[in-house]
């Protein structure tokens, strides 16, 4: 049970900082002078990491455990969204989203592998709520920053969605 919970509270984080990323566009847009196309980069700059190194990932970590694997994965995405928070420029928020989305690589397939090693072949249903948690991930966190972002700065905005990891 313990290891459900923490594969979906992992999910829901990482699931969370890549939706909760498109509310920041705008204000980025704004921030540097970006078009349509800039933004469109600059979001390719997280999800190609966090999807292109997600085998790669799972690979390199492969005597790690699910576990530790999980930590690191949060330590390395909420360190790349603190670098997009300071106060780098453009340049840092490049980075810091490219490192952000190779730290979110590392989650889903660790993620799914503690839960299926955890359950062994009882492992379907609690598969189910590990991708449900992601959805939930996905629904809280972006509404959350869409709320914060008319009150607060986006960097403060972001260094709070840093320190849920």
């Amino acid at each position: 049970m313990r290891s459900l919970l923490a594969a979906c509270l992992a999910h829901a984080l990482h699931d969370g900082y890549t939706d909760g990323l498109y509310a920041f566009l705008p204000v980025w847009q704004a921030q540097f002078g970006l078009s349509y196309a800039a933004l469109a980069l600059i979001r390719a700059l997280y999800s190609g990491t966090m999807g292109g190194l997600q085998l790669p990932a799972d690979r390199l970590l492969r005597g790690v455990s699910a576990r530790s694997a999980l930590i690191l994965s949060t330590l390395i995405a909420s360190t790349g969204l603190l670098v997009v928070a300071l106060p780098f420029g453009f340049a840092g928020l490049c980075v810091g989203l490219i490192v952000a989305g190779a730290g979110s690589s590392i989650q889903h397939p660790r993620g799914s592998m503690l839960v299926a090693d955890s359950y062994g072949r009882a492992s379907r249903r609690p598969l189910g709520i590990y991708n449900f948690s992601g959805d939930l991930g996905k629904a809280l966190l972006p509404a959350l920053v869409a709320v914060l972002l008319p009150i607060l700065a986006w960097r403060a905005v972001l260094g709070l969605m840093v320190a849920l990891g």
